[in-house]
């Protein structure tokens, strides 16, 4: 079962406090318009008499047996201590299989990886997609790349950057490369393939084998 406990929020824009809702676990079967609102990207929000929306982040956990994920969610700010977090998701999802057990950072990332496995993609993949845009963009500052949506042929990208929004593509074609060389990216890039934090960040802050 889904279960959530009460909280209370303070509006940004004029400063009252307000009562919210959050979750403590998430079952994706029992409760799928739950799933949707956190795809759709109006989960954990409540309203302000002002007209402002708020959202907020805790610490939740997300569970789809059917689908064999099993997601623990922690706010943003705690990705610098993501080893910490990948020990304490382990320990819950111990029995669980533990290649669909990840960590996000907040619950933007979390609908990205709902986005990306109902698209029927491999989020190790376009986390390697990610770091090849990277690279090849970084005289737009571009570090905190989302997949959004792919089409036959493509796939994309946005990401907030110095000078505005970028917008990136992907030949589909080339997710389908390095899938193909997946037994070498493992080697060179074993934390993403075997830890739960499995976004490219991480691969900016841990020494690898080598280039990709």
């Amino acid at each position: 079962m889904s279960t959530f406990e009460g909280c209370e929020v303070t509006c940004t824009a004029c400063g009252a406090g307000l009562k919210g809702v959050v979750a403590v676990s998430v079952n994706a079967r029992r409760s799928p318009a739950v799933r949707q609102q956190i795809v759709d990207g109006t989960f954990h929000t409540v309203s302000c008499a002002c007209g402002a929306k708020i959202r907020f982040d805790s610490t939740f956990l997300f569970s789809d047996f059917e689908r064999r994920q099993f997601v623990y969610v922690a706010p943003p700010n705690e990705r610098e201590n993501f080893f910490d977090h990948e020990i304490e998701a382990q320990r819950i999802f111990s029995g669980m299989p533990q290649q669909g057990v990840r960590v996000v950072f907040g619950i933007d990332r979390l609908a990205e990886k709902l986005r990306i496995w109902d698209t029927g993609l491999d989020d190790i993949t376009i986390e390697l997609c990610k770091l090849e845009l990277v690279a090849e963009t970084r005289a737009h500052h571009v570090t905190n790349l989302t997949f959004r949506q792919a089409t036959p042929t493509e796939l994309f990208f946005e990401a907030p950057a110095r000078d505005g929004v970028y917008l990136g593509r992907m030949p589909r074609l080339r997710y389908h490369e390095l899938q193909i060389q997946r037994s070498d990216l493992e080697f060179t890039y074993p934390a993403l393939f075997l830890r739960p934090f499995v976004a490219f960040e991480r691969l900016l802050v841990e020494p690898q084998s080598g280039p990709l």
